[in-house]
Protein backbone atom coordinates (compact mmCIF):
# COMPACT_ATOMS: atom_id res chain seq x y z
CA UNK A 1 0.00 0.00 0.00
CA UNK A 2 1.59 2.75 -1.40
CA UNK A 3 1.44 6.62 0.52
CA UNK A 4 1.27 9.70 -1.15
CA UNK A 5 4.06 12.34 0.54
CA UNK A 6 2.64 15.61 0.14
CA UNK A 7 5.59 17.65 1.56
CA UNK A 8 6.97 17.88 -1.81
CA UNK A 9 10.30 15.47 -0.35
CA UNK A 10 9.26 12.73 -2.58
CA UNK A 11 12.25 10.59 -3.46
CA UNK A 12 14.99 12.34 -0.84
CA UNK A 13 14.97 9.87 1.72
CA UNK A 14 17.91 10.32 3.43
CA UNK A 15 18.94 13.16 1.96
CA UNK A 16 18.71 17.18 3.74
CA UNK A 17 18.24 19.03 0.96
CA UNK A 18 15.96 19.92 -0.97
CA UNK A 19 15.59 20.03 -4.71
CA UNK A 20 16.55 23.84 -4.55
CA UNK A 21 19.22 23.89 -2.75
CA UNK A 22 20.53 21.40 -4.66
CA UNK A 23 20.33 23.19 -8.10
CA UNK A 24 22.04 26.45 -6.38
CA UNK A 25 24.61 24.06 -5.01
CA UNK A 26 25.27 22.44 -9.18
CA UNK A 27 24.65 26.24 -10.45
CA UNK A 28 27.89 27.01 -8.39
CA UNK A 29 29.87 24.19 -8.94
CA UNK A 30 29.20 25.00 -12.66
CA UNK A 31 29.85 29.00 -12.44
CA UNK A 32 32.98 28.17 -10.67
CA UNK A 33 34.27 25.54 -13.16
CA UNK A 34 33.44 28.06 -15.94
CA UNK A 35 35.57 30.95 -14.07
CA UNK A 36 38.18 28.46 -13.63
CA UNK A 37 38.27 27.80 -17.81
CA UNK A 38 37.93 31.35 -18.17
CA UNK A 39 40.61 31.91 -16.25
CA UNK A 40 43.34 29.54 -17.85
CA UNK A 41 41.83 30.42 -20.96
CA UNK A 42 43.05 34.26 -20.66
CA UNK A 43 46.35 33.30 -19.19
CA UNK A 44 46.88 31.19 -22.39
CA UNK A 45 45.56 34.35 -24.35
CA UNK A 46 48.62 36.33 -22.76
CA UNK A 47 51.12 34.15 -22.90
CA UNK A 48 50.17 33.66 -26.66
CA UNK A 49 50.52 37.01 -27.09
CA UNK A 50 54.48 37.07 -25.68
CA UNK A 51 55.22 34.12 -27.47
CA UNK A 52 54.23 36.44 -30.50
CA UNK A 53 56.06 39.31 -29.65
CA UNK A 54 58.86 37.50 -29.28
CA UNK A 55 58.11 35.73 -32.62
CA UNK A 56 57.82 38.94 -34.08
CA UNK A 57 61.18 40.74 -32.51
CA UNK A 58 63.05 37.60 -34.07
CA UNK A 59 61.56 38.00 -37.72
CA UNK A 60 62.00 42.14 -37.46
CA UNK A 61 65.66 41.11 -36.09
CA UNK A 62 66.05 38.63 -39.13
CA UNK A 63 64.85 41.59 -41.54
CA UNK A 64 67.37 43.55 -40.85
CA UNK A 65 70.25 41.15 -41.29
CA UNK A 66 68.43 40.17 -44.63
CA UNK A 67 68.50 43.72 -45.61
CA UNK A 68 72.46 44.06 -44.64
CA UNK A 69 73.36 41.59 -46.25
CA UNK A 70 71.88 43.01 -49.65
CA UNK A 71 68.83 40.83 -49.68
CA UNK A 72 66.53 43.51 -49.50
CA UNK A 73 63.34 41.59 -50.68
CA UNK A 74 63.05 39.12 -48.62
CA UNK A 75 64.03 41.35 -46.05
CA UNK A 76 61.47 43.54 -46.63
CA UNK A 77 59.34 40.29 -46.69
CA UNK A 78 60.42 39.52 -43.38
CA UNK A 79 59.47 42.77 -42.11
CA UNK A 80 56.15 42.64 -43.08
CA UNK A 81 55.29 39.03 -41.55
CA UNK A 82 56.46 40.18 -38.35
CA UNK A 83 54.62 43.46 -38.45
CA UNK A 84 51.43 41.56 -38.93
CA UNK A 85 52.34 39.15 -36.25
CA UNK A 86 52.67 42.00 -33.62
CA UNK A 87 49.09 43.27 -35.25
CA UNK A 88 48.51 39.45 -34.35
CA UNK A 89 49.97 40.05 -30.50
CA UNK A 90 48.23 43.22 -30.10
CA UNK A 91 44.84 41.97 -30.96
CA UNK A 92 44.96 38.85 -28.59
CA UNK A 93 45.99 40.97 -25.71
CA UNK A 94 43.05 43.50 -25.92
CA UNK A 95 39.71 41.62 -27.39
CA UNK A 96 37.98 40.05 -25.32
CA UNK A 97 37.57 36.16 -25.57
CA UNK A 98 33.72 36.21 -26.92
CA UNK A 99 35.52 39.02 -29.69
CA UNK A 100 38.27 36.70 -30.54
CA UNK A 101 35.79 33.93 -30.49
CA UNK A 102 32.98 35.65 -32.96
CA UNK A 103 35.69 36.97 -35.56
CA UNK A 104 37.06 33.18 -35.87
CA UNK A 105 33.50 31.92 -36.67
CA UNK A 106 32.83 34.81 -38.61
CA UNK A 107 35.85 34.55 -40.60
CA UNK A 108 35.20 30.91 -41.20
CA UNK A 109 31.52 30.89 -42.70
CA UNK A 110 33.52 33.76 -44.98
CA UNK A 111 36.08 31.65 -46.14
CA UNK A 112 35.65 28.03 -45.25
CA UNK A 113 39.02 26.62 -46.97
CA UNK A 114 41.18 29.53 -45.81
CA UNK A 115 40.18 28.32 -42.69
CA UNK A 116 40.47 24.39 -43.02
CA UNK A 117 43.81 25.87 -44.42
CA UNK A 118 44.98 27.55 -42.01
CA UNK A 119 43.84 25.08 -38.78
CA UNK A 120 45.48 22.25 -40.63
CA UNK A 121 48.64 24.65 -40.72
CA UNK A 122 48.86 25.48 -37.31
CA UNK A 123 48.09 22.01 -36.41
CA UNK A 124 51.58 20.95 -38.07
CA UNK A 125 53.29 23.90 -36.23
CA UNK A 126 51.67 22.87 -32.57
CA UNK A 127 53.11 19.07 -33.35
CA UNK A 128 56.08 19.91 -34.68
CA UNK A 129 56.54 22.20 -31.76
CA UNK A 130 55.36 20.10 -29.24
CA UNK A 131 57.62 16.97 -30.56
CA UNK A 132 60.72 19.34 -30.60
CA UNK A 133 59.85 20.78 -27.27
CA UNK A 134 59.53 17.47 -25.26
CA UNK A 135 63.32 17.24 -25.72
CA UNK A 136 63.80 13.24 -26.27
CA UNK A 137 64.63 11.76 -29.02
CA UNK A 138 63.16 8.48 -30.41
CA UNK A 139 65.86 7.14 -31.34
CA UNK A 140 68.41 5.42 -29.37
CA UNK A 141 71.85 6.64 -28.75
CA UNK A 142 72.45 2.77 -30.15
CA UNK A 143 70.45 3.46 -33.09
CA UNK A 144 71.55 6.86 -34.01
CA UNK A 145 75.05 6.10 -34.22
CA UNK A 146 74.75 3.53 -37.41
CA UNK A 147 73.00 7.10 -39.10
CA UNK A 148 76.13 7.83 -40.74
CA UNK A 149 77.49 4.25 -42.31
CA UNK A 150 77.02 2.89 -45.73
CA UNK A 151 74.60 -0.27 -45.60
CA UNK A 152 76.57 -3.36 -47.07
CA UNK A 153 74.88 -4.28 -50.14
CA UNK A 154 72.88 -7.99 -50.09
CA UNK A 155 74.68 -11.47 -49.92
CA UNK A 156 73.42 -11.97 -53.59
CA UNK A 157 74.99 -8.53 -55.21
CA UNK A 158 78.50 -9.55 -54.13
CA UNK A 159 80.45 -10.70 -57.34
CA UNK A 160 81.35 -14.28 -57.37
CA UNK A 161 78.45 -15.23 -55.27
CA UNK A 162 74.97 -16.84 -56.39
CA UNK A 163 72.01 -15.54 -54.74
CA UNK A 164 70.71 -17.65 -52.52
CA UNK A 165 68.10 -20.15 -53.54
CA UNK A 166 64.92 -20.00 -52.33
CA UNK A 167 62.81 -22.99 -50.78
CA UNK A 168 59.86 -21.44 -51.46
CA UNK A 169 60.01 -20.59 -55.27
CA UNK A 170 58.79 -23.06 -57.75
CA UNK A 171 61.36 -24.37 -60.17
CA UNK A 172 60.69 -23.17 -63.93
Amino acid sequence: MATRNSGGTEGTRGSASPPAVKDQGARKGTGDIAAQAESRIERGKQDAAVTLNSVATRLRQSGTQLRDEQQDFAGEYVQRAAQQIERAANYLQTADLREIVDEVESFARRRPAVFIGGAFALGLLASRYLSNSRGTNRMDAEQSRYLDREVPPPVSMEPGRAPPSNPWREPL
